[in-house]
């Protein structure tokens, strides 16, 4: 269980994803508040790689965005080719893309910079994150090209995000 003391009041993070004041969960913008302060209390840049991951993953899950990328760049900065962060790329990209920070073409810059390495990095997961950015940015095309090749990544089984993609596609024509 984390405990943050802010303004005065005790606030407790025991399921490490949302933040309780008297065990009732706060609002999304004192979440992002509570984990910005969690991040500058610790000395999150010696934590390991799966720490920064996971704490990145709550964050997203609470809704805090900006921390999240902080985490899941820092990851990436350290070693862009590791094994970490090939796990976290589909979390970063769909962090870029969530509408509070809207930014695709970052999850465009990522997935050009990685397709170089084949699908050592291009996971399921991440080609379809990409996939909804190509679609965000109106490149029906590419969306659609990505969608299929994480359709046969994944052996024909399309999971809930690729599905979600292919309906967009379908709503957008194609």
């Amino acid at each position: 269980m984390d405990e943050i003391t802010f303004e005065g009041r005790i606030y407790q993070r025991r399921n490490g994803r949302t933040w309780t004041y008297n065990n009732e969960v706060v609002p999304e913008t004192l979440q992002r508040t509570l984990n910005n302060a969690w991040a500058n209390l610790k000395d999150w840049t010696s934590w390991t790689n799966i720490k920064l991951i996971e704490e990145a993953k709550n964050c997203k899950e609470s809704g805090d965005m900006f921390t999240a990328i902080r985490y899941l760049e820092t990851v990436r900065a350290r070693d862009p080719l590791s094994s970490d962060t090939r796990g976290m790329l589909a979390i970063l990209s769909s962090c870029y893309r969530d509408e509070r920070i809207n930014h695709p073409e970052n999850s465009i810059e990522l997935y050009i910079f990685y397709k170089q390495y084949g699908n050592r990095f291009l996971t399921p997961a991440f080609l379809t994150s990409v996939g909804a950015a190509y679609l965000d940015k109106g490149d029906l095309y590419t969306a659609r090209k990505l969608a299929d090749h994480a359709y046969a990544m994944n052996r024909g089984t399309p999971d809930i995000s690729l599905t979600a993609l292919y309906q967009r596609l379908r709503a957008a024509g194609m």
